[in-house]
């Protein structure tokens, strides 16, 4: 693996080239910033981070995915499953859990979303009660 240094205005990144096609961008403690490989993108054709947490604004394990094709419905619900890669960000090597023709299925974010969009949903945990 190759490392190049950046330095942004004194916070100190660094490159690093883990496969031929693929360039990490991180702090030089290690941790994960991006990925040349895992843009998803919003309404207006940005790029969107989703961040995995525990934070009330970060996606949560048991999160609602919905998603649809381009100008329709919503017609698929999903639960979000794995941070497979522990990046701490939604990327297509994540895992999602769905109902399909065959029973309970998981796939990754790649697999089952492709180029579909989707939102992001909770549920309220105060609402619901489990015996």
């Amino acid at each position: 693996m190759a490392a190049f240094g950046l330095d942004v205005d004194q916070n100190r990144y660094y490159l690093a080239a883990s496969s031929p096609f693929r360039i990490e961008i991180r702090r030089l403690d290690g941790t994960f910033v991006g990925d040349s490989e895992e843009k998803l993108i919003d309404q207006n054709g940005e790029d969107a981070v989703v961040r995995i947490g525990s934070s009330e604004d970060s996606l949560r394990i048991g999160d609602l995915i919905l998603s649809g094709e381009e100008g329709e419905a919503i017609s698929h619900t999903l639960i979000f499953y794995e941070d497979t890669n522990s990046n701490q960000f939604l990327d297509r090597f994540d895992k999602l859990i769905y109902a399909g023709h065959d029973g309970v299925m998981v796939s990754t974010v790649e697999e089952k979303l492709g180029s579909r969009y989707f939102i992001l949903k909770r549920i309220d945990r105060q609402t619901v009660k489990i015996d």
